[in-house]
C-alpha cells in the first residue's frame, strides 16, 4: 500500500475506508477497481476536496441532494453527474468510522453477523460495514434515486425511454 496526501476520485473509485496510521492520525484506505492504497487525509477531507475539484462545495452538493431526496441525514451526494460519480456515507460523515461507497461499483449487500453488512462490489471484492444490512440497502436506494433524478434532468434517459417505451414503467417506480 503506497501512501500519498492527495487523491482524485474517478470512475475507478470503489470505496473510501477510514483507518488510523501508526501515529493516531485519521487516514483513508482507498479502494479502486484494481488497486488499494492509503491516503493521509480523512475520507471526508477527500470528499470535500473532490467536490470543489468537480465544481461545487460539499455543502452545496449536500444541500442539493437533501432538497431532491427530502432527507436530512446520511445523504448521498453527486460529485459529478457527467462522470457518474455518486457516493454515500455509511454513517454520519462527521464520524471517524464513516466509509464512502460509490454507486457504480456496488453489486449487492449481504447480512454479516448481527448488525453488520457485507458490501459486495462489481469486481467481487467486499467490505464489512458496521451498519445493519437493511439500513445500508435503504441508503443505497436513495443514492440510486439521486442518480436517476439528476440524470433524468440532464436528459440521459429520455432517448431510451422513447425508444423502448419505458416512460410508463418509470412513473410506476
Amino acid at each position: 500500500m503506497t501512501k500519498g496526501s492527495d487523491y482524485r476520485i474517478t470512475k475507478e473509485t470503489v470505496a473510501l475506508e477510514p483507518t488510523y496510521d501508526q501515529y493516531g492520525n485519521l487516514c483513508t484506505i482507498v479502494h479502486e477497481s484494481h488497486e488499494t492504497y492509503m491516503v493521509t487525509k480523512s475520507p471526508k477531507q477527500i470528499i470535500e476536496e473532490n467536490c470543489i475539484f468537480y465544481g461545487c462545495s460539499y455543502e452545496g452538493i449536500l444541500e442539493s441532494a437533501k432538497q431532491i431526496l427530502g432527507i436530512k441525514q446520511m445523504v448521498p451526494i453527486a460529485l459529478s453527474v457527467a462522470l457518474g460519480l455518486y457516493a454515500m456515507p455509511t454513517c454520519s460523515p462527521e464520524s471517524d468510522k464513516c466509509c464512502w461507497l460509490f454507486l457504480a461499483h456496488m453489486k449487492k449487500i449481504e447480512r454479516h453477523e448481527k448488525k453488520r453488512a457485507k458490501v459486495i462490489f462489481t469486481d467481487d471484492s467486499s467490505l464489512i460495514i458496521d451498519v445493519h444490512k437493511d439500513t445500508l440497502e435503504s441508503r443505497w436506494a436513495k443514492m440510486t434515486l439521486l442518480h436517476y433524478v439528476l440524470t433524468t434532468r440532464i436528459g440521459v434517459y429520455e432517448k431510451w425511454e422513447s425508444r423502448l417505451g419505458l416512460s410508463a414503467i418509470w412513473r410506476l417506480l
